[in-house]
């Protein structure tokens, strides 16, 4: 290996240097790259993403002779008029290791033309490409999924998107094209909107449960469902078919509400379906016909669940929430923010029982001073609370939790008006480890930080 300056360190040793600091933050690499020369070449070699925005649009063809083991490639630009001409240059830029596009925006002349200009790009780099993020082409239609089905055989993960102000619609028949298809693919994320005014070039349908159910009949790696919007056809994600309670890891089942003709909810029996010990991940956050029942058949169905988000699930109480946490006793992470709640871990709970959860957030609940007693009492192991705007907790109530949780790092208190700025001082002397305090008063916060 031959040695240079800068200590004598050989390029190799720089190279897993600059990788870590990649790691960390890819930024920190455009500081690198101005030390030296030398290091301007190792920090080229290590740079694995790039994104192209107005400013750098004009220069994608030197940035690519640069940078020769660019990875991922992020278009995100109102002046990309001619989708064909960007993917010809990456076309023609030799990226060999390229293996996720994503088009997080871009502005077209015709919306259509960003599906159609990636049938350009090279037969290689379609072959190795895994990650497809389309979310930023809005005009999702059936034939596109057919499209990216044929030219990326070897997608891990995709995401697409439809909007209410273009033509687009996405039915089983399309899903079930594309799950046929990719046989490798882990996590595909929709959101969209479901709306029929009664217009013919204005109607959007959204992934239904024949969708999902043609998903989980092909896709036999798929662990990871996202899914936001009005569905014309509401179901449970579990409901379709055994395949999703099998093997999913990670659902997001966020702001789904019936369409406008959909008036009856499926919330489905545990009895009927398998378990699924593999299910970590939970997020049903703005799921507002979730009820205790179907919050309980979930922890049911998936009794290993580590994060639950159930914020602004508004029909929650108590007691559903307290049996899920019951039920599922691996829950570390739990989300109900605006939720009309004021003390989970009461009397659903055997007498003296560990909540092993590590980080709550229950902003603009109703917890007060005797649910903020046994939260101390049953989650000893908390790390991070955030109970900002709960505006029936008082001192009494805070310095519970402070003294009861020995591992409390973070406590964000900020719009709680019954919580006075002079118990601040208490806080700290009672639990030194304490890193962060959001005071009551948002106007402290900046003081604060100044």
């Amino acid at each position: 290996m031959k040695e240079q300056g800068h200590g004598h360190i050989p390029d190799d040793c720089w190279e897993l240097i600059f990788e870590k600091v990649r790691q960390d933050d890819e930024r920190d690499l455009d500081s690198i790259s101005l030390v030296s020369k030398r290091f301007l070449s190792i920090s080229n070699r290590v740079k694995h993403s790039l994104k192209v925005n107005d400013e750098t649009l004009s220069f994608l063809s030197k940035f690519f002779q640069r940078f020769r083991h660019i990875e991922t490639i992020v278009v995100d630009t109102y002046a990309c008029k001619d989708i064909d001409g960007l993917v010809d240059l990456i076309t023609l830029s030799g990226l060999l290791n390229l293996q996720a596009i994503k088009f997080s925006w871009c502005s077209t002349i015709h919306r259509r033309y960003g599906f159609k200009a990636l049938v350009a790009l090279d037969k290689k780099m379609k072959n190795n490409l895994k990650v497809l993020d389309c979310s930023g082409l809005v005009c999702t239609q059936d034939n596109d999924l057919v499209l990216i089905a044929d030219l990326f055989p070897r997608l891990e993960e995709l995401k697409i998107r439809a909007e209410t102000n273009v033509t687009a619609r996405i039915t089983g028949e399309g899903v079930d094209a594309l799950a046929s298809k990719l046989k490798d693919l882990k996590e595909f994320v929709f959101t969209g909107m479901s709306v029929d005014t009664g217009r013919a070039n204005t109607r959007i349908l959204a992934l239904t449960d024949t969708g999902i159910s043609d998903l989980a009949e092909h896709l036999s790696n798929l662990i990871f469902i996202d899914v936001q919007g009005v569905l014309s056809c509401l179901v449970s994600p579990f409901t379709p078919s055994r395949k999703v309670a099998l093997h999913l890891k990670y659902l997001r089942w966020r702001w789904t509400v019936p369409g406008p003709k959909k008036k009856e909810v499926d919330t489905f029996s545990p009895d009927f379906l398998p378990k699924n010990y593999r299910m970590r991940h939970l997020d049903v956050t703005g799921v507002r016909w979730l009820t205790d029942m179907t919050l309980m058949n979930f922890g049911q169905v998936c009794p290993n669940l580590q994060f639950l988000g159930v914020s602004h699930c508004m029909p929650l109480t108590n007691f559903g929430i307290g049996e899920v946490l019951r039920i599922c006793p691996a829950i570390t992470q739990l989300s109900i923010d605006s939720v009309k709640v004021s003390d989970v871990f009461g009397r659903y709970f055997v007498n003296h029982s560990i909540v092993n959860l590590k980080t709550l957030r229950a902003r603009s609940t109703q917890i007060n001073d005797k649910g903020m007693a046994m939260l101390g009492n049953r989650c000893q192991n908390l790390q991070y609370l955030d109970i900002g705007c709960c505006n029936k907790v008082t001192d009494k109530g805070v310095m519970e939790v402070v003294r009861n949780c020995a591992r409390l790092r973070d406590i964000l208190l900020g719009g709680c008006e019954r919580v006075s700025t002079n118990i601040l001082l208490q806080m700290v002397l009672s639990r030194p480890a304490l890193r962060n305090i959001e005071p009551p008063c948002f106007n402290l916060v900046i003081s604060v930080n100044r």
